[in-house]
């Protein structure tokens, strides 16, 4: 009974997609140095959001949710669904994960290319 729709992103309409979604995913090619090895920008927007966020399990994304003692990263196929399975079915920890990361973007980070990137996400999405 849970209906799944899997967005792409585009740059000129990303932030409408972003406010519409109940929870992220940020799979990871955990075999591609270049692409595992990217920072948590992705991760703190998503939270910054309020969206709870599965994520693969590159350092840096293992290292931030632990941070926030959350283990919603995944390295298997099985850890995928198990983890989505978790989010879907139970409306709890969902809130917890968006709260937790809300959190920990408010108290923790002050980053000033994460202020920016907010603001560009909502001065769009407020003129539309």
């Amino acid at each position: 009974n849970i209906k799944i729709r899997f967005l792409e992103w585009k740059y000129k309409d990303y932030y409408k997609k972003i406010v519409n979604c109940d929870l992220a995913l940020i799979p990871v090619n955990l075999n591609d140095k270049f692409l595992s090895g990217k920072p948590q920008n992705k991760l703190l927007l998503f939270w910054r959001l309020g969206i709870p966020t599965i994520t693969s399990g590159t350092v840096e994304y293992k290292k931030i949710m632990k941070n926030v003692k959350l283990d919603d990263y995944a390295v298997t196929d099985d850890e995928w669904i198990k983890k989505l399975n978790n989010l879907i079915t139970h409306k709890n920890y969902r809130v917890r994960n968006a709260t937790e990361g809300l959190n920990y973007v408010n108290k923790k980070i002050n980053n000033h290319v994460l202020n920016n990137k907010w603001n560009l996400i909502m001065s769009k999405f407020i003129k539309n």
